[in-house]
Protein backbone atom coordinates (compact mmCIF):
# COMPACT_ATOMS: atom_id res chain seq x y z
CA UNK A 1 0.00 0.00 0.00
CA UNK A 2 1.59 3.44 -0.74
CA UNK A 3 0.58 6.73 1.02
CA UNK A 4 -0.28 9.42 -1.78
CA UNK A 5 -1.47 13.21 -1.80
CA UNK A 6 -4.26 14.36 -4.56
CA UNK A 7 -2.37 17.06 -6.58
CA UNK A 8 -5.01 17.06 -8.97
CA UNK A 9 -8.50 19.41 -8.04
CA UNK A 10 -9.94 15.75 -7.24
CA UNK A 11 -9.48 12.44 -8.77
CA UNK A 12 -11.88 9.25 -9.46
CA UNK A 13 -10.46 5.87 -8.49
CA UNK A 14 -12.30 3.03 -10.09
CA UNK A 15 -10.84 0.00 -8.60
CA UNK A 16 -8.30 -1.23 -6.37
CA UNK A 17 -8.24 -1.19 -2.61
CA UNK A 18 -7.69 1.71 -0.52
CA UNK A 19 -6.59 2.64 3.15
CA UNK A 20 -8.75 5.65 4.39
CA UNK A 21 -9.71 7.37 7.78
CA UNK A 22 -13.13 6.42 9.58
CA UNK A 23 -14.10 9.83 8.13
CA UNK A 24 -12.92 9.06 4.47
CA UNK A 25 -14.70 6.04 4.19
CA UNK A 26 -17.93 7.04 5.79
CA UNK A 27 -18.79 9.94 3.22
CA UNK A 28 -17.62 7.38 0.41
CA UNK A 29 -19.29 3.46 2.25
CA UNK A 30 -22.01 3.53 -0.58
CA UNK A 31 -18.57 2.82 -3.34
CA UNK A 32 -16.60 0.48 -0.95
CA UNK A 33 -16.10 -2.95 0.63
CA UNK A 34 -13.81 -3.24 3.72
CA UNK A 35 -11.23 -5.83 3.32
CA UNK A 36 -11.45 -8.43 6.01
CA UNK A 37 -8.97 -8.34 8.52
CA UNK A 38 -7.98 -4.87 7.95
CA UNK A 39 -9.80 -2.15 9.80
CA UNK A 40 -8.28 1.06 7.66
CA UNK A 41 -8.44 -1.18 4.30
CA UNK A 42 -11.74 -0.69 1.56
CA UNK A 43 -11.72 -2.41 -2.13
CA UNK A 44 -13.27 0.07 -4.35
CA UNK A 45 -16.54 -1.41 -6.09
CA UNK A 46 -17.62 1.68 -7.84
CA UNK A 47 -16.14 5.61 -8.44
CA UNK A 48 -14.45 7.38 -5.16
CA UNK A 49 -14.05 10.78 -5.51
CA UNK A 50 -11.09 12.12 -3.29
CA UNK A 51 -10.13 16.37 -3.70
CA UNK A 52 -6.86 17.74 -3.73
CA UNK A 53 -5.12 17.86 -0.60
CA UNK A 54 -6.58 14.48 0.32
CA UNK A 55 -3.84 11.92 1.73
CA UNK A 56 -5.28 8.20 0.69
CA UNK A 57 -3.23 4.89 0.74
CA UNK A 58 -3.88 3.08 -2.93
CA UNK A 59 -2.78 -0.14 -3.80
CA UNK A 60 -3.90 -0.43 -7.27
CA UNK A 61 -3.32 -0.05 -11.25
CA UNK A 62 -1.89 3.55 -11.52
CA UNK A 63 -2.85 4.40 -14.95
CA UNK A 64 -1.93 7.64 -16.97
CA UNK A 65 -4.79 10.07 -15.25
CA UNK A 66 -3.76 8.71 -11.36
CA UNK A 67 -0.01 9.18 -12.29
CA UNK A 68 -0.90 13.26 -13.15
CA UNK A 69 -3.30 13.47 -10.29
CA UNK A 70 -1.58 11.50 -7.34
CA UNK A 71 1.90 11.93 -6.10
CA UNK A 72 3.48 9.89 -3.42
CA UNK A 73 3.54 11.41 -0.08
CA UNK A 74 7.60 11.14 0.72
CA UNK A 75 7.55 13.00 -2.98
CA UNK A 76 4.51 15.18 -1.96
CA UNK A 77 6.00 19.48 -2.34
CA UNK A 78 4.32 22.10 -0.65
CA UNK A 79 1.61 23.24 -2.02
CA UNK A 80 1.68 26.19 -4.53
CA UNK A 81 -0.91 28.85 -4.20
CA UNK A 82 -0.24 29.86 -7.93
CA UNK A 83 -1.42 27.02 -9.58
CA UNK A 84 -3.87 24.55 -8.32
CA UNK A 85 -2.88 21.73 -10.54
CA UNK A 86 -0.68 20.83 -13.65
CA UNK A 87 -3.48 19.06 -15.79
CA UNK A 88 -6.25 21.27 -15.79
CA UNK A 89 -9.88 18.88 -15.80
CA UNK A 90 -11.56 19.31 -19.18
CA UNK A 91 -14.28 21.24 -16.57
CA UNK A 92 -17.20 21.26 -19.41
CA UNK A 93 -17.63 17.46 -19.39
CA UNK A 94 -18.24 17.43 -15.56
CA UNK A 95 -22.05 17.78 -14.51
CA UNK A 96 -23.15 20.40 -12.72
CA UNK A 97 -23.41 18.51 -9.57
CA UNK A 98 -19.43 18.06 -9.90
CA UNK A 99 -18.81 21.27 -10.35
CA UNK A 100 -20.83 22.66 -7.83
CA UNK A 101 -18.86 19.98 -5.23
CA UNK A 102 -15.43 21.24 -6.74
CA UNK A 103 -16.56 24.61 -6.38
CA UNK A 104 -17.70 24.40 -2.98
CA UNK A 105 -14.33 22.88 -1.76
CA UNK A 106 -12.53 25.55 -3.55
CA UNK A 107 -14.17 28.06 -1.24
CA UNK A 108 -16.30 29.95 -3.88
CA UNK A 109 -19.55 31.30 -2.02
CA UNK A 110 -23.14 29.64 -3.00
CA UNK A 111 -21.73 27.25 -5.90
CA UNK A 112 -25.56 25.80 -6.03
CA UNK A 113 -26.69 28.88 -7.29
CA UNK A 114 -24.64 29.50 -10.53
CA UNK A 115 -25.07 28.31 -13.72
CA UNK A 116 -22.90 26.20 -15.16
CA UNK A 117 -20.84 28.17 -17.27
CA UNK A 118 -20.88 30.33 -14.20
CA UNK A 119 -18.89 27.58 -11.77
CA UNK A 120 -16.27 26.69 -14.68
CA UNK A 121 -15.50 30.57 -14.93
CA UNK A 122 -15.16 30.67 -11.38
CA UNK A 123 -12.94 27.32 -10.57
CA UNK A 124 -10.59 28.31 -14.03
CA UNK A 125 -10.15 31.80 -12.50
CA UNK A 126 -9.08 29.99 -9.30
CA UNK A 127 -6.62 27.67 -11.41
CA UNK A 128 -4.79 30.27 -13.30
CA UNK A 129 -1.94 31.75 -12.39
CA UNK A 130 -1.48 35.01 -10.81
Amino acid sequence: MIRYIVTALFVNIMSGTLELTDEQYRSRAHALKPVKGMDDQYEVTGRVQFKRGEEIGYDGEVNKSLVKSLQPVEEAPEEDKTQLFEDPVNLKKLTKAELVEIAGSLGIEDPDKLVKDELIQAITELESPE
